[in-house]
Formats: structure tokens, C-alpha cells, sequence
């Protein structure tokens, strides 16, 4: 297990080095590392601490990242590009974020969807805002392949259809919504193939594939061995070396697909999609699963509500998972800290947990950046080409460069 060194900085140190080139006047800024609080003389391009061993130079291609070493540890502190606000008078957290047909969507605490134009303008945004169209918070928004549709879910209990073919409306009648199946929170969905079927998951133990074109559920489960056991997360995993015959007309694209979630208990469930038979089950961990992720064919990304993340190889042939590593990204006194969200991205993954957005080394689980200068809570993210959307508090939206 390797567990990434716990970093805080100052979240103005940039514009104080800023202000320390212009008008050098010996400022410092502090940094905790680990357990320890340390005062970092601003200097030019870098801070630096000699009597703790610490150095932080500008990276010569990037001005917002910095190079952090101390003894063996080196890694980058990469701040914002640029802040966002808009221009609206509600207060708004924003819950959860997508990007569909040159617009990012965001959903609010109050069940409302944002959109904005695509790029973001470095000017006070006038976005267009769907109001209420889930009487709670919304926890995912979807979009399809096509790109002219999306979903959204909320903490209502529906999963609505929403055409965003014309981009520049008001969100006012959903395609479909899917209800009435799921008695206790709705906390993950995924797409099968194109989207004719989606599946969705809940704090019931529920994992329920929906036929898009009747909104109806044409298939449902649960983890066989506790019904009861919530599940937390999913994903959908493609394998062109396992295969079984897909004889019913109601599942489309579902051949070679297997349905990979995560459990309240910490193990994980596989469901083939083509038979919609129980593959396996493994246990990762006493802690619940909070975030799962499929990588590619053969690996997954697992979170925990522990603050670890943790790679596996997958093998449905012989219906195995093995473990590539664990990296503690987060180690807090309270040992609930969910994984919330993670993203692969070239080579690595983008991680957010409770209080930290990072990106590991997807090889090694090494920890490659730490994103800072947020002073805001982060609620999720979405990566839009070489840039990392951030939403949070307050009306926060933040990018940085990647």
C-alpha cells in the first residue's frame, strides 16, 4: 500500500508570488505537508523552506503547475487557470457536471441544470437554467452517444430523458422518466452500447436495466447473497474474449458487455448483460464501495468510503480479481472519506475524494499532481479535451490545464 503525502498550500500563494516578482517585498506563504505547518519564503519562479528540505519551482511550460520536492517525495501543485462566475442571483451548489452537444450541463442541489456554451467565456456567464426539474439534488447527469440526448438523476427517485437538440432552450418536458422501481436512493447508472438500455443502481440493493424507447425496466437483480445490500456504484465493462449469445429482442447491445457494481459490504458483483446471469462476486474491503470505474477490458478502478483507491485486473474467463495496487489518497482521523469520483485520463487517473482532487500514475498509483487553489468545496468534475472542469459551492466552476 502506498499512501500519497497529505498537501495543503496556501490557496493565493500564486498571486503572492505575483505580487513578490512586482514588488519584492519578502513574502511567505504556508504549507502543510503531512502533520507539519511550514512558512515558504515567495522568490521569483519558486518557494522554498532550505531548513525542511523543501523546494517549489514554476514549471517552464506550464505557469499555473509547480514542481514540489522534499527528499525522496516529488510531485506538482497545479492551480487554477481560470475562475468562473455567473451571472445569476440564485446561490447555487452544483452537484454534478457533464458536457453534451457543445454545452456543459451542470445539476444543482434544488433539482435545476445549467447550461453553459462551450468554451467557457472568461466573462460573466448568462446561462440558461432548467428549474426544478427534480424536486432534489441532481446526482449524475449522462449524455448519450449522440450527443442530442442526456439524462439526469435525481435524489427523487427518476431518471428523466431530456432532448438537447436545440442547445440554446429551456430544459421544460423530459423524453421519459423512468420511476417507481427504486425505493431508496438511486446512486449510479450506466449505458449499455448506444443507450437503447441503460441500467441503474440503489441504496436498495437494486440493479435494474431500463428499455429506453417503453421506460419501462425489463430486467432486475440483486447481490444474491444479501438481497439487501446496497449498491453504491457501476460501471460497464466490454470484453471481445468472452461472449455468449444474446437470444432476446429486449436487450440491445448487450453481447460481450458485463455489468460491473459495487456493494455497500466492499465486494464487487459481475452481471452478464448478454444472459443476465450472476457471473461472481469478490471482496475488496470491510469499507464500502463508494466509486468503480472500468479502465479498459482487463482493469478497474475501485474507490473506498476509506480514502483508497485501488487498480484490479479483471478476469472473466477464469472469474477472477487480482490487485495491482492500492494508493491511500486521503488519511483523515474519521476513516469515512468517500472516493467520490474518478476519471482515466492519458496514462493516469483523476481522483476527488472528501477534501483532495489529485491524479495518480495509472501504472503504479503514484501520485502525480495535486490540484490546490480551489478554496471552495469540490463536488465533482468532468474533463472537457486537456482541461479539468471543476463544480462546487457557491456557484464555483474552475478549469485547469491538464
Amino acid at each position: 500500500m502506498y499512501t500519497i503525502p497529505q498537501v495543503e498550500i496556501q490557496s493565493d500563494a500564486l498571486q503572492v508570488l505575483i505580487d513578490e516578482r512586482e514588488h519584492p517585498n519578502d513574502e511567505s506563504i504556508w504549507l502543510r505537508y503531512n502533520d507539519e505547518l511550514f512558512d515558504l519564503k515567495a522568490t521569483g519562479k519558486s518557494f522554498v523552506n532550505t531548513k525542511s528540505n523543501i523546494l517549489i519551482t514554476q514549471s517552464s511550460n506550464k505557469s499555473t503547475s509547480f514542481q514540489m520536492m522534499r527528499f525522496n517525495d516529488k510531485f506538482s501543485l497545479v492551480f487554477p487557470n481560470n475562475y468562473h462566475g455567473l451571472k445569476i442571483t440564485e446561490n447555487y451548489n452544483f452537484t454534478s457536471i457533464a458536457t453534451c452537444n457543445d454545452n456543459i450541463l451542470i445539476g444543482t442541489d434544488d433539482g435545476s441544470v445549467i447550461k453553459l456554451p462551450i468554451p467557457i467565456s472568461i466573462h460573466p456567464l448568462f446561462p440558461i437554467i432548467s428549474q426544478n426539474i427534480h424536486f432534489a439534488d441532481i446526482i449524475k447527469i449522462l449524455r448519450f452517444p449522440s450527443n442530442k440526448v442526456f439524462l439526469t438523476v435525481g435524489l427523487d427517485l427518476q431518471i428523466k430523458l431530456w432532448s438537447n437538440e436545440n442547445k440554446d432552450s429551456v430544459l421544460k418536458t423530459p423524453v421519459r422518466i423512468l420511476k417507481n422501481e427504486h425505493c431508496r436512493r438511486i446512486t449510479d447508472v450506466g449505458m449499455i452500447g448506444r443507450g437503447r438500455n441503460i441500467v441503474s443502481c440503489g441504496l436498495d440493493g437494486k440493479i435494474i436495466i431500463w428499455e429506453m424507447s417503453s421506460a419501462l425496466s425489463v430486467w432486475k437483480a440483486s447481490r444474491i447473497k444479501d438481497l439487501n445490500d446496497g449498491c453504491t456504484s457501476l460501471d460497464i465493462i466490454q470484453s471481445e474474449n468472452y461472449v455468449q449469445s444474446n437470444k432476446s429482442n429486449c436487450f440491445f447491445d448487450c453481447e460481450g458487455k458485463f455489468i460491473i457494481v459495487g456493494q455497500q459490504s466492499g465486494f464487487v458483483t459481475i452481471w452478464d448483460c448478454s444472459t443476465r446471469l450472476f457471473m461472481f462476486e469478490h471482496k475488496v474491503s470491510n469499507f464500502a464501495i463508494s466509486d468503480i470505474k472500468c479502465v479498459d477490458q482487463g482493469r478497474i478502478i475501485i474507490g473506498l468510503n476509506n480514502g483508497h483507491v485501488l487498480l484490479y485486473q479483471i478476469d472473466l474467463k477464469v472469474r477472477t480479481l487480482e490487485l495491482i495496487w492500492d494508493t491511500h489518497v486521503e488519511v483523515s482521523d474519521n476513516l469515512i472519506v468517500d472516493i467520490i469520483h474518478t476519471e482515466v485520463y492519458k496514462g493516469s487517473v483523476i481522483v476527488l475524494s472528501d477534501n483532495k482532487l489529485v491524479r495518480l500514475n495509472l501504472k503504479d498509483g503514484k501520485l502525480s499532481d495535486v490540484y490546490v487553489g480551489i478554496d471552495e468545496k469540490i463536488f465533482h468534475f468532468t474533463i472537457l479535451k486537456d482541461t479539468l472542469i471543476v463544480v462546487g459551492k457557491r456557484n464555483l466552476i474552475v478549469s485547469i490545464n491538464l
